[in-house]
């Protein structure tokens, strides 16, 4: 048996997590309409599910210049970032449903939107940065690593560092969700702007 393309399932790259992120999110959406008691259980899933798929998905280093990635290469043949905004659409539009509504928003809403965030915010800057490098230098090659990297990166290890330590060692600190919330932005970020 044949498949059109050389991925799980004969699909496009990237397909199967896509579906995975989508249905799981679309599902924690319907049970926070329907029994939060649940919601509350599967919210976990969602979370790993979008912190993998916002974060970790594998990238080619941006400041090198390649052509577009074709269709085989993207979740369902859509354009570059069409489930990544879709999901983002979806979240946004669900929360402004349950303002509107009046509702309490679940804990678990703050958690997407850190991880979101924190994501979208490492992706302007690594946007910026490539553009620079561009600008810069005519030829950037993929060992082109500045102090700027090594300062992120030791920022998002010290947070990362700070987390768990007041996490474990003094887990009756009043300010624990401020931490955690603090590492899941950074967190996000560095994922949203590593370059590798």
């Amino acid at each position: 048996m044949s498949f059109p393309y050389p991925y799980p399932l004969g699909l496009p790259k990237g397909t199967v997590r896509a579906t995975i992120t989508l249905a799981f999110t679309i599902d924690l959406i319907f049970l926070t309409l329907n029994s939060e008691t649940t919601a509350n259980l599967v919210s976990p899933l969602v979370l790993v599910a979008l912190t993998f798929y916002f974060g970790g998905r594998m990238r080619i280093n941006p400041s090198i210049i390649v052509p577009k990635a074709p269709a085989a290469e993207r979740a369902w043949g859509l354009p570059a970032g069409t489930i990544r905004s879709l999901l983002i659409f979806l979240f946004g539009a669900f929360t402004v449903y349950l303002i509107y509504e009046r509702r309490t928003l679940p804990s678990y809403i703050l958690d997407i939107f850190n991880i979101i965030f924190g994501y979208l915010i490492g992706l302007i800057f690594l946007k910026i940065k490539t553009w620079y490098r561009r600008r810069k230098n005519s030829e950037i090659t993929t060992s082109h690593i500045g102090p700027l990297d090594h300062l992120v990166s030791l920022l998002a290890l010290s947070i990362s560092g700070t987390t768990i330590y007041i996490l474990t060692a003094t887990p009756t600190v009043s300010y624990i969700l401020l931490v955690a919330n603090i590492a899941s932005i950074t967190l996000g970020f560095y994922f949203g702007g590593r370059s590798t």
